[in-house]
């Protein structure tokens, strides 16, 4: 059973990588730009049976319903809103409605792309237990802690930034 979801997700991969277009408004205009060009910030347009390409955020639409099995298994068609679980996963597919999302992430820092990564990664890693402290080791190689930042980012306000585009 996981082998054949394995197989359908790398397959729905497949067909997202190859050369298909998608209308987007990019710098207030629209156009249609292949998957493989689409960037953080463009505002797609979808609608019934697009296979999202990247993950974002639903800003505009009318009855988006979304069909998630391929992330989660579940076979219930997911209802969006602005309201109503507002993000959109890339790979999932769009089953009633239309709506215009803005892109958070594409590629290996999408949803479908960290799955991927994960799946892929997992081929070869042996995790054992025996560092003494309880922490999981890969290959012999124990994780590597993390120091905090001491950054402060900036925070913006998206929707200043994304009412002149609709």
């Amino acid at each position: 059973n996981d082998w054949s979801k394995e197989r359908q997700f790398r397959s729905l991969q497949t067909k997202l990588d190859e050369d298909q277009k998608m209308p987007v408004i990019r710098n207030g205009e629209s156009q249609e730009v292949f998957t493989k060009d689409i960037v953080v910030g463009d505002i797609l347009q979808l609608g019934y049976g697009d296979i999202l390409p990247a993950d974002g955020i639903y800003i505009t639409g009318n009855d988006l319903s979304i069909d998630e099995s391929t992330l989660t298994g579940e076979t219930d068609h997911i209802k969006k809103s602005l309201t109503r679980d507002p993000m959109l996963l890339s790979g999932t597919s769009v089953m009633e409605g239309t709506c215009k999302m803005v892109v958070t992430a594409v590629g290996p820092n999408s949803q479908a792309g960290i799955i991927v990564s994960l799946i892929e990664g997992e081929e070869g890693e042996d995790f054992t237990e025996d560092d003494g402290e309880g922490v999981p080791v890969a290959n012999g190689n124990k994780p590597k802690a993390v120091k905090p930042s001491n950054k402060k980012e900036k925070s913006t306000d998206c929707d200043s930034a994304l009412i002149p585009l609709l």
